[in-house]
């Protein structure tokens, strides 16, 4: 059985599409018979608030979490030292990571996002005398841009932007998540054979139809409601400002229409003030905050329309997102912009439908195709579960690391030759 180590950002209990992600790759690699164990950074633990132990195990995988020494005097000393302290902490924990490996010995060493899991990563390959991979799920600078948090011309943009074209050099394979950050990559000098795209999937056996959930509308007390929804992270990026402001348009036209936003973020009080200047707060818009896992089906269920509204970013032209997977599944029809992230995975008229980016004239427009045909959004969603079941089922990405790991062994047999 081949012992794998995944060093991850973060890990559950964590809720988030990067862990559902995780999750959904671990899981299904020990069905295939490898034997995963995860590395979790220092701020998984701390700045999140956690207090996990520094053995845990999730999801039936063992997590190891770094937990901070006792202190010592020389610590103390340094801690009044601050650029000192950056580099004695830093070193702290590289000694750390490099004493667990020994007891986990790993025969592969498979970093993902961000380059900071990349650079423990390869020590740690090194130290063992393992192949290296790094799998790119995002491009977080980017991301971070988008947001408002830097300008791509900052010190930090670079610094980032250049860790991670490093840590595409050196590891034996790369993974990414779309055909984008492949393309990406390829203009960074990433050799083109070396990269390999393992996209994001979907447990399509939990989200899949369930008729027995289908009086959760009711629940909501929307059972007279026609609902265009969203659920996930609710960020400046997903462009939900424009849904918000496009109310008023189609409830001129489809008056019992309403929109839900499932889910928590920083973005959630500008909508809100929104919703509330328009008097349609509670009336024809509805905030619910992050639900339980359990809830997640039924929310799906009650959605006629599921939207994504991303706004045109370079972030948003490179990586997919997972949520609208998981309506497709659930045989939902996905109205999204037409940026190269959301274009892998909706086919226009196909498996779902698109509307010009930042526009709200043609966010308006395909809403009113869509919420006026029934008919048409249940074919659109039949089509996107046959697609999803056949393309985009975990248990079948997942199974492209196995040949992707036998590169990265042979390829660094190579070297060292």
């Amino acid at each position: 059985m081949m012992k794998v180590l995944h060093f991850l950002s973060s890990h559950l209990p964590l809720q988030a599409g990067y862990t559902i992600r995780s999750e959904a790759v671990v899981s299904n690699q020990a069905k295939l018979g490898i034997e995963p164990v995860i590395f979790t950074l220092p701020d998984f633990n701390h700045s999140l608030g956690y207090k996990l132990r520094a053995r845990e195990t999730a999801g039936g995988i063992v997590m190891y979490n770094w937990v901070r020494p006792v202190g010592n005097l020389k610590a103390k000393i340094i801690s009044r030292m601050p650029f000192f302290r950056n580099l004695y902490d830093f070193r702290v924990k590289i000694r750390y990571y490099l004493k667990l490996s020994e007891e986990v010995r790993p025969e592969i060493v498979h970093s993902h996002s961000p380059a900071l899991c990349a650079i423990y990563g390869d020590l740690i390959a090194r130290k063992n005398n393992t192949p290296f991979i790094y799998e790119v799920r995002g491009i977080w600078e980017d991301t971070a841009v988008a947001e408002g948090k830097m300008t791509e011309d900052s010190m930090e943009y670079r610094n980032r932007q250049y860790a991670e074209t490093v840590s595409s050099a050196k590891c034996h394979a790369l993974v990414t998540i779309s055909e984008g950050l492949k393309r990406d990559f390829i203009s960074r000098g990433t050799p083109e054979n070396k990269i390999f795209v393992v996209p994001n999937g979907v447990d399509t056996n939990r989200f899949s139809p369930h008729p027995s959930l289908a009086d959760f509308k009711a629940r909501l007390h929307l059972q007279d409601k026609i609902i265009i929804g969203y659920i996930g992270a609710v960020r400046k990026l997903e462009g939900l400002e424009l849904a918000v402001k496009s109310m008023p348009a189609i409830l001129s036209n489809i008056p019992n229409a309403a929109l839900i936003i499932v889910g928590g973020g920083n973005e959630k009080p500008n909508l809100q003030t929104l919703a509330e200047k328009s008097g349609l707060k509670d009336k024809s818009i509805f905030f619910y905050d992050e639900v339980p896992h359990e809830d997640i089906l039924g929310f799906h269920t009650a959605i006629d329309v599921f939207i994504l509204p991303r706004q045109d970013k370079r972030v948003s032209r490179l990586v997919t997102p997972l949520k609208p997977l998981e309506a497709m599944s659930m045989g939902k029809p996905v109205l999204g912009s037409d940026v190269g992230g959301i274009k892998e995975l909706v086919e226009n008229g196909t498996t779902g439908m698109l509307f010009a980016a930042d526009n709200g004239p043609s966010f308006v427009e395909q809403c009113l195709v869509l919420l006026r045909n029934a008919d048409l959004r249940k074919s659109l969603g039949t089509a996107a579960r046959e697609w999803v079941v056949k393309e985009r089922n975990w248990n079948k990405l997942v199974a492209k690391y196995i040949p992707i790991y036998d590169y990265a062994i042979k390829t660094r047999m190579k070297m060292n030759l």
